[in-house]
């Protein structure tokens, strides 16, 4: 089953605990929102992408990353990628990514 999480680039430093955590939260279906927040993704009716830019270094970027990582888990309609800036340099320049963690929706 596809739950919508990707990763574009190796999840290093700081991002190899957000794999695990991931890893966990498909395999238990543990996702913690709040009904409000359920709520609304369950209102969408076009599709999100989400990309969260980060590097190894950022202390930061795993929490972006993984909260939209737990949004895509927990709507069909949300895809969210953990874009390495430093492996993925082409999209970091169409982004204008200057500071990490960047999110682009859309």
């Amino acid at each position: 089953m596809d739950h919508g999480i990707r990763f574009l680039g190796t999840p290093a430093g700081y991002e190899c605990s957000l794999l695990v955590e991931d890893i966990l939260a498909v395999g238990t279906a543990t996702i913690p929102l709040s009904q409000a927040s359920r709520e609304k993704l369950s209102s969408l009716t076009q599709p999100l992408h989400i990309q969260v830019f980060v590097t190894p270094s950022c202390p930061y970027c795993p929490r972006a990353v993984h909260t939209a990582h737990l949004l895509a888990i927990a709507s069909d309609n949300i895809a969210a990628y953990m874009v390495t800036a430093l492996e993925f340099p082409h999209l970091a320049n169409r982004y204008d990514v200057m500071a990490v963690p960047k999110v682009i929706i859309n």
